[in-house]
């Protein structure tokens, strides 16, 4: 449980799931595995989001543009 409170399960699962143990070899579990992945991955799909985010209420803000989600007009 020391793990999912550190990292949370989405990066263990994608450890896991990039890991040797996917291809039925032995793996040699890292902490600094986990980490990794949560640095090199989740981080930076965060940030970006985060920037999105930014950008749309400074759009608002500056420019009057009102973003609505709308789920139909993604495909």
């Amino acid at each position: 449980m020391e793990i999912f409170d550190e990292f949370g399960a989405d990066a263990l699962r994608l450890y896991l799931i990039t890991s040797p143990v996917v291809r039925g070899k032995p793996l040699k579990f890292k902490k600094e595995g986990v980490r990794d992945i949560l640095k090199d991955v989740f981080l930076p799909w965060y940030n970006a989001l985060r920037l999105l985010i930014q950008s749309c209420d400074q759009l608002k803000v500056n420019k009057k543009v009102n973003f609505i989600y709308d789920e139909k007009r993604l495909y």
